[in-house]
């Protein structure tokens, strides 16, 4: 065997063994596991298979600009969900309606034919109902799908929190913040695209945790880019649910 061989095989099993523990360390999943444990427990959380919850939104369109609406989401596992926009005439009434159902986003305006919005806005949103999910089903994140590995020290609402970065199966990172003394998760931190196509800085900020049928789940997101404030929502209710209305991620009639 020559030397160049030799040196492939060695970088090869140096990065192999890198990844394996990485996967395994055991403080990044003890991080994991003190919020599993605060939000609920392990069990509770892994039978959740739907949630559904509404929420007001104050958008913040442009500086002293500031949009609020309701909606109504619905969210099955990384790659379903369904958001029904409260209408701007009315908001008894839905006024638009997306659906994504793991390829196809569909988007439904009323008095309107749904329409496929394109194959390029799938990734992007798969990827939104990924951090979705993963957000409140911290138990996905022991998979091994999963690597987890520390990622330092911050401050969140005043209080120190500790860092957990994760490379998830689409191979993007992000990093969750948790609050030292009660676990729960306060901050999540990923790189996102804006409406113009513009690499950001996306940041979330957890706060305000509720209980609902024994799992807590935080009422209030924060949601900014690249520091600036983008979106404030407040969760109104919230439910688990074991199984959906047939048609739900279907293309919206």
């Amino acid at each position: 065997m020559n030397l160049r061989l030799d040196y492939v095989l060695v970088v090869i099993l140096i990065a192999f063994a890198n990844t394996q523990s990485r996967a395994q360390n055991p403080e990044p999943i003890a991080i994991i596991d003190k919020a599993i444990k605060a939000m609920g427990g392990e069990e509770k959380l892994r039978k959740v298979e739907v949630v559904t919850w509404t929420m007001t939104s104050n958008l913040t369109q442009s500086p002293g600009r500031v949009k609020t609406f309701t909606r109504k989401e619905t969210v099955q596992g990384h790659s379903h969900f369904r958001t029904e926009f409260d209408s701007e005439a009315d908001a008894s009434t839905i006024g638009r309606i997306d659906v994504f159902d793991g390829e196809h986003v569909w988007r439904k305006s009323a008095g309107k034919r749904a329409f496929n919005i394109g194959e390029r806005a799938g990734p992007l949103w798969k990827r939104h109902g990924y951090l979705q999910w993963v957000q409140m089903m911290l138990v996905d994140l022991k998979g091994q799908d999963h690597v987890l590995e520390l990622a330092g020290e911050d401050e969140v609402f005043g209080r120190p929190a500790v860092g957990v970065r994760v490379i998830g199966p689409d191979g993007k990172p992000f990093t969750l913040f948790f609050d030292n003394e009660s676990g729960l998760l306060v901050k999540l931190v990923t790189k996102n695209v804006d409406a113009q196509k513009r690499e950001i800085l996306e940041g979330r900020l957890f706060s305000n945790y509720k209980d609902f049928s024994g799992i807590k789940i935080a009422t209030s997101l924060l949601i900014t880019n690249d520091g600036q404030t983008k979106v404030e929502n407040l969760i109104t209710d919230f439910k688990l649910l074991r199984n959906v209305t047939p048609g739900t991620f279907d293309e919206p009639k």
